[in-house]
Parts: C-alpha cells; sequence; structure tokens
C-alpha cells in the first residue's frame, strides 16, 4: 500500500525551497509513473558526471558534449511528464480546493521549466566559467498561484494548510480511481489553527475517501464520537483508549 503522509514538515512546504519543493512533487509523479524515478536517477548520474568535468581545472569541450545528448534525452523525458501531471492535477484541483471555502477562489499549480535544448546548448560557455550546469530540469520550479497571485506571497497560514491537505487527497483520490486500490493516509496534527468548519468539511473528504486513515493529534475533542481506534501516547508509551475516556 502507498502512504499519503500529510505532516508538520510537509504543512511547512510552500515557506521551503525549490529543491525541496521539486522533491515533494518528484515523489508523487514517481507514484503515478513508474519511469519518471528511473528518468530522474539517470539525469541526477549524468548531471553528476557532466558537473565534475566542468569543475576540473581546464574543461575540455568535447568532454562535455559526450554528456549532452543523454542530458537532453532525459531532461526532455522528465519536463513532459512533470507537464503531464500538473495537468492532470489542475483538471480538479480548484473545483477540489474551493469546497473548503464559501467564496469561491482560482487556483492551479503554476509549473515553468527551466529547460530547453536550445537554451542549454547555447550555455555551454556560461557553464565552463561558472563550473556548474544551470540549465536543466533540476532548476525547474512549482508555484501555487491563488487569484493570480503566489499563494506564498498572500495567502494565510489556512490557505496554504487547505492547499497541502487538498492535494494530497487529491493524490489519494487519483491513486483509487487509477490502481483500483486504496492507500493509506496518514495525518499528523493536521486540523490545528484550523476553524470547526474547515475541520468537519476535510474530515468528510477524508472519510469519503474510504481509506485506511491515522490521525495524530494532541487535543482530542475533535475526534469525539468519530469512529475508530484512539490510542494515547505518553512518554513513549502506547495505550489503548476508547473514546469515553
Amino acid at each position: 500500500m502507498i502512504p499519503f503522509l500529510v505532516s508538520r514538515e510537509i504543512l511547512n512546504l510552500l515557506y521551503y525551497y525549490q529543491t525541496e519543493v521539486r522533491r515533494f512533487f518528484n515523489n508523487y509523479i514517481s507514484i503515478f509513473n513508474k519511469e519518471y524515478k528511473n528518468d530522474l536517477l539517470k539525469l541526477k548520474k549524468i548531471l553528476r558526471e557532466r558537473n565534475a568535468i566542468l569543475k576540473s581545472a581546464s574543461p575540455n569541450k568535447k568532454d562535455i558534449e559526450i554528456w549532452d545528448e543523454f542530458f537532453i534525452k532525459y531532461s526532455k523525458k522528465i519536463v513532459k511528464k512533470r507537464k503531464n501531471f500538473i495537468n492532470m492535477v489542475n483538471a480538479i484541483l480548484e473545483k477540489e480546493y474551493n469546497k473548503i471555502f464559501d467564496d469561491f477562489k482560482q487556483i492551479e499549480i503554476n509549473y515553468k521549466t527551466n529547460f530547453s535544448e536550445k537554451k542549454f546548448l547555447e550555455n555551454i560557455e556560461n557553464d565552463i566559467d561558472r563550473k556548474t550546469t544551470q540549465v536543466g530540469p533540476h532548476r525547474d520550479k512549482f508555484r501555487i498561484i491563488l487569484n493570480g497571485k503566489r499563494l506564498k506571497k498572500i495567502g494565510s497560514q489556512g490557505q496554504m494548510k487547505s492547499f497541502i491537505i487538498n492535494f494530497v487527497l487529491i493524490m489519494a483520490k487519483i491513486y483509487t480511481e487509477e490502481k483500483k486500490r486504496k492507500g493509506i493516509l496518514i495525518f499528523d496534527d493536521i486540523f490545528a489553527e484550523l476553524d470547526k468548519i474547515r475541520k468537519r468539511t476535510i474530515f468528510q473528504m477524508i472519510e469519503d475517501l474510504n481509506c485506511q486513515t491515522f490521525f495524530t493529534a494532541i487535543e482530542r475533542d475533535f475526534f469525539l464520537n468519530k469512529k475508530g481506534n484512539f490510542y494515547m501516547v505518553d512518554r513513549g508509551d502506547v495505550k489503548e483508549k476508547n473514546e469515553k475516556n
């Protein structure tokens, strides 16, 4: 079974550098496209070899160009798969996100690739000067756009948290529909700082998926009268609790 996780670290994703954001999206693209992870690993190896030559005392263009054909090949494959994935998510993201909010909001994931074959080949002199590969999917950017502006810049903490939760639920939903099997949902204290209406709405969206789900929470009040097994963790000691005590 595939775990779909929302942790404190993931909820803060939009505050992180693009390296972490790319890793987040790469993980989910890999779930739906088995070739994608292999393409990433191959490109990483090619990039490492190319950069090693660029960092040498006297980089030779012919040595660099040996790797360029392979770099272009896998870069194109990765960019295509990323575009297809983002288009798939954007097709349903707005509808799902607006279940959480009363006023309609336009939201989408904006994927901007750093790579084109022409740009890559024309940049070789700059790469030699800077001793690193500056053009490629390793520099791509994923941004969340809310009502025409970057969510990171204008969004409230609740809006950013709601996007991450909503995105993971969409992934679980698509996985169930495409793979004909259910994943496992794992949520670490996701309801903190959300109002009661959004808590109920998100919980209902989770219930609708009908997946095995694990929650951690500091406060139990919201989960009272909810079906499930309860466990208390105290200084590493785990005890099963019923919902009345």
